[in-house]
């Protein structure tokens, strides 16, 4: 039981890295759109 609570606690942290990872990736993207007319 408490191993598998461990085992969704680092897929949980997994999870969140990986959507920051995306986020910061394309937040770059975005504002060098916009700024190109």
């Amino acid at each position: 039981m408490i191993r598998t609570r461990t085992v969704d606690i680092l897929i949980c942290s997994l999870r969140r890295k990986l959507h920051l990872e995306k986020i910061i990736r394309t937040v770059p993207t975005v504002g060098y759109m916009l700024r190109t007319p």
